[in-house]
């Protein structure tokens, strides 16, 4: 594994070594000597301290008052340490293992480490640190599995001159909310070109810095891998929302397979259920925002049957089941409108399952309707 000295001075930090390297300094390094050797970080004494040199594209370290052959020893052990990391990450993705992966990198970034899917639902975090320890949103993600609303659109609204949900390769940003004020390094996940989900790393224990990016980005390459084959290995919530996709737009669905939809997407005769259609306001929404917007809905309301786009509109099934959690659910539906500028749609309850594209224009109207009034929701009414 090549490194620059950024990355063998994260490794070594408690030593607090004097920095001066590029912060664009090429990772090229593959080990360490007492002469100069291409591709090779020089390590030798001047007067009482010890310099680790990598030539002008890659600057030196300093470590002050300190014992050569001790130096010389730790800055060869930190490419053996990061060799041996990447063989634990090749052992994790074999297994696609993505929770030994967050694991065993800790050891690398020495801050709190917190995997998310498209979604913005809670994959895995460092176990290092308790709820309360690192921030509000770190707190409200270890209690809930999932991140605010508050955060998310704080996110989709300030990051979006940054390309915050769409960045694939990794940055640092400097937020200031009372839910994550301070830096935070962040990578979106993609997979053959689709995104399957989202790394941060918080700053707290040790400063981020450029060495934590070429890092981040590698560690990256095995997390993609793993979140992508296993969304192609189980496409269970592809098959409902293909049915569901038919059954909305009047194409035909044999009986097996409706069935089949039926029992797997928990739907049950004695719930009630009404089709729900979204549209993003027209007020120039750019692609990067409304495929954030779309993520969030996945994440909240996917769980009845799958969520379908048409054209500009986005459908999925609302289930109304006791009287909290029918509230519970409006409740989260008008924030979604009011946060994310979503006009919103909602048919009748469905009492014809064949006839569900029915409902689905239903939801349109209710959509084209509160337009036309300046309303962001409606509902449809009976029961």
């Amino acid at each position: 594994m090549k490194l620059n000295l950024w990355i063998v001075a994260n490794c070594l930090h408690a030593l607090e070594p004097v920095i001066s390297v590029p912060r664009d300094a090429p990772a090229v390094l593959i080990g360490a000597r007492t002469i100069y050797v291409p591709r090779c970080a020089y390590v030798y004494q001047k007067k009482s301290d010890v310099f680790v040199d990598a030539g002008k594209e890659g600057g030196y370290l300093i470590f002050e008052n300190m014992n050569f052959r001790e130096v010389l020893e730790m800055v060869q052990f930190t490419f053996d340490f990061y060799s041996g990391w990447e063989d634990k990450l090749s052992e994790a993705a074999e297994k696609m293992d993505y929770k030994q992966i967050i694991d065993q990198s800790w050891s690398v970034f020495k801050n709190p480490m917190m995997l998310l899917d498209a979604g913005n639902n809670l994959m895995a975090m460092s176990a290092q640190y308790r709820d309360d320890e690192v921030n509000e949103d770190w707190k409200y993600m270890a209690r809930h599995k999932r991140s605010s609303l508050e955060v998310q659109q704080f996110l989709i609204e300030n990051g979006a001159p940054y390309d915050y949900y769409m960045n694939d390769k990794s940055r640092i940003f400097h937020l200031k909310t009372p839910w994550i004020n301070g830096k935070e390094l962040s990578v979106a996940i993609f997979y053959q070109y689709v995104q399957y989900g989202r790394l941060n790393i918080v700053e707290k224990d040790r400063e981020l810095n450029p060495g934590d990016l070429l890092m981040a980005d590698h560690l990256v390459g095995y997390l993609a891998e793993i979140l992508g084959r296993t969304s192609n290995q189980n496409q269970l919530s592809d098959s409902f929302a293909s049915v569901y996709m038919k059954l909305l737009t009047k194409e035909r669905v044999s009986g097996e397979e409706l069935e089949y939809w039926k029992k797997t997407s928990g739907w049950l005769r004695k719930k009630k259920y009404r089709v729900v259609v979204c549209q993003n306001d027209a007020k120039a929404v750019d692609r990067n925002r409304r495929r954030s917007v779309e993520n969030l809905i996945r994440s909240c309301f996917g769980d009845n049957g799958g969520i379908v786009l048409i054209k500009d509109k986005i459908s999925f099934l609302l289930i109304d089941q006791s009287e909290k959690e029918v509230a519970d659910k409006w409740k989260r539906l008008l924030d979604f409108s009011e946060r994310f500028h979503l006009k919103v749609g909602v048919s009748l309850v469905v009492r014809d399952i064949s006839r569900l594209y029915c409902y689905y224009d239903q939801g349109v109207k209710a959509l084209e309707w509160g337009k036309t009034k300046g309303r962001t929701d409606v509902r449809g009414g009976g029961g």
